[in-house]
């Protein structure tokens, strides 16, 4: 507790009322009662539009409240601690790291307090980790109101950059067609992918992969594959850059020119940063924590996963409802924190008509955290009764959600024995 330091951000206030504008400090910064009361009365001043100055505040309180803080010589001692609006900064730095310190030793409380509830060694690692982050986030805690006059200083260069970055302000998703309509997968931002079981959705995360890895804008990609073994999923991506068969590459048997292709496709990949996580039973924390370790390595990442509905969490739960909405969150809040899309894929709801938003499962939770919601269908996989013997199929591209821009349906070809997905006009010269 530093009583100077809080009656010096209050004096500071009464010389020069303009600080209250662009403080961030909040009643709860001040830790005795009687100076929290005054800035309180400061805030409902300002939002008045009245001035803030010591006729206007005695004006707010009543006499009890008056006496509380110390009478109205109480001002004249402020003003005194301030010295110079000047100092004003250093001392609600002073105020801040006193805040987060209470915030600390409360969080510190009640992680002991909460600790005899826990049998499970995982579920309070959890809960603890989840008291890190929030500790973590107050530390962080800035103004983050701008204004629009400031904002246009210099903003001539970020559509330049814009500009050189290929028109697409997030990252590559799966063609420069579809990138143009959605915008490209963009930081902070939770994509959910959805399909039917066997529609085709990992191999359009593998695609989705190897074009994040592939451009100037990323510096690395994670693939957390929890259902397939990385050997799997480097087949898939192999088989997608060089364009050899699946089944060619499974069973090893490449002609001379597949070999050709997989002996330049394998220099290329080599260069592209794809990180492949295939730990079965991954959780969202350990996935929380592994996006946090891959950022502090690189700048620009994307991370994949497939998929959610086969991550688990530490924490315990009354219904998989509750679970996957916990889940869903955190990795909303993961992308948040990384400044990087989270791309996750989702399976739906058995059904052979074209799906939406509500074949989620669990759906409701899903669709209220998700950013952006693609969801993959082709009718021939629907179609029983008809022997499907060619190897490339039409996927629609349904973009469900989108917070940010377009929605609708993108067709592509999807050539299934190379689990790669190209424009429907470049079918033909592929």
């Amino acid at each position: 507790m530093d009583r100077n330091a809080e009656a010096a951000v209050l004096g500071a206030i009464l010389l020069k009322p303009e600080l209250l504008e662009d403080t961030i400090l909040t009643e709860d910064s001040f830790c005795l009662d009687d100076l929290k009361l005054i800035f309180k009365t400061m805030l409902h001043l300002r939002e008045q539009q009245k001035p803030i100055d010591t006729i206007n505040i005695v004006h707010c309180l009543s006499n009890e409240q008056i006496s509380f803080i110390g009478g109205t010589r109480v001002f004249l001692d402020l003003v005194n601690h301030a010295g110079s609006p000047d100092y004003f900064l250093s001392h609600e730095t002073i105020v801040r790291e006193n805040e987060f310190l209470r915030d600390a030793e409360q969080i510190y409380s009640d992680i002991n307090l909460e600790s005899l509830k826990f049998n499970d060694p995982k579920e309070y690692t959890a809960h603890l980790q989840e008291a890190i982050e929030k500790l973590e986030s107050k530390i962080i805690k800035e103004n983050t109101t701008e204004s629009v006059s400031k904002m246009l200083e210099d903003y001539d260069e970020t559509i330049f950059e814009r500009q050189k970055n290929g028109h697409v302000p997030g990252y590559p998703i799966i063609s420069d067609h579809f990138d143009m309509k959605v915008g490209g997968a963009k930081k902070q931002d939770l994509i959910i992918i959805g399909a039917r079981p066997s529609v085709g959705k990992t191999a359009f995360a593998t695609n989705i992969a190897r074009r994040a890895a592939g451009s100037k804008k990323v510096d690395a990609v994670e693939f957390i594959s929890i259902e397939m073994k990385k050997t799997d999923i480097l087949d898939r991506i192999i088989s997608g850059h060089s364009r050899i068969e699946g089944k060619n590459i499974e069973n090893g048997y490449l002609t001379t020119e597949e070999w050709s292709r997989y002996t330049h496709g394998s220099i290329f990949l080599r260069q592209q940063n794809i990180l492949i996580n295939d730990k079965s039973h991954q959780t969202v924390e350990n996935i929380v924590r592994e996006i946090k370790a891959l950022k502090k390595l690189h700048k620009d990442i994307v991370v994949i996963i497939d998929y959610l509905q086969e991550i688990q969490t530490e924490r315990k739960f009354q219904s998989r409802r509750e679970e996957v909405t916990y889940i869903t969150r955190r990795l909303k809040q993961a992308a948040r924190d990384n400044d990087c899309p989270v791309i996750c894929i989702s399976s739906l709801k058995r059904g052979e008509k074209r799906p939406t938003m509500a074949d989620l499962k669990e759906s409701g939770d899903i669709e209220f955290a998700a950013d952006l919601i693609i969801l993959l269908h082709r009718d021939d996989y629907f179609e029983k009764t008809v022997e499907n013997t060619t190897t490339y199929s039409v996927m629609e591209v349904i973009v469900d959600k989108n917070r940010k821009g377009w929605t609708g349906v993108h067709e592509m070809v999807y050539e299934r024995n190379l689990s790669n997905f190209l424009e429907m006009d470049r079918r033909a010269t592929a």
